[in-house]
């Protein structure tokens, strides 16, 4: 009988470790918490969260309770249409430092390949995943409590006039995910 519980406690074991190798957002269902808190407005669709640009320095934050192992979970995969500018930011609060600042972040680069050209000459939009690699930052470390996203750094200086945004600069994201 001992022996049946032990191989049941180590089956059960190796189940829910090969169960846990991400925690995953995927926007098509739920928002699960984000939250605009600058210069950006969220909405949520089946498919997708928009994250739509209203002036310099968009950022929008994670629920700030995440609790995510930095020694686990080395990496973020983001599934994403860009209409912004070509940078993405992330940010995180740890443990060791509970608020926002210039020293944990990550810079991803995002391509202008969010677009292209199908058989018929009609520009078609399709998303992307970018894996960004978070141990290229020494910050990366303890528990991580809260990711702050910046989409780009504001809309683009041609496309303002007299004030005012003139063509609609968003990013769409189907998911996010930490991954080992």
């Amino acid at each position: 009988m001992k022996r049946i519980l032990f191989l049941i406690t180590i089956l059960l074991s190796a189940f829910s470790t090969a169960i846990c190798q991400s925690l995953e957002f995927n926007f098509g269902t739920r928002n699960y918490g984000w939250y605009a808190q600058n210069n950006c407005s969220l909405e949520q669709n089946d498919r997708y969260l928009k994250i739509n640009i209203l002036g310099d320095d968009p950022y929008f934050m994670s629920p700030g309770n995440l609790k995510v192992e930095a020694s686990k979970y080395k990496k973020i995969k983001i599934k994403l249409l860009n209409q912004t500018s070509h940078v993405l930011d992330i940010f995180w609060t740890s443990n060791d430092y509970p608020y926002i600042r210039p020293e944990a972040r990550q810079r991803c680069l995002l391509g202008s390949d969010s677009c292209y050209e199908n058989n018929s000459g009609f520009l078609i939009k399709g998303f992307i995943e970018y894996t960004i690699d978070l141990t290229e930052n020494k910050e990366w470390k303890g528990l991580i409590y809260q990711l702050r996203i910046d989409p780009g750094d504001g809309p683009d200086p041609d496309n303002i006039n007299n004030g005012k945004i003139q063509k609609e600069e968003y990013m769409l994201i189907e998911y996010l995910k930490f991954s080992i």
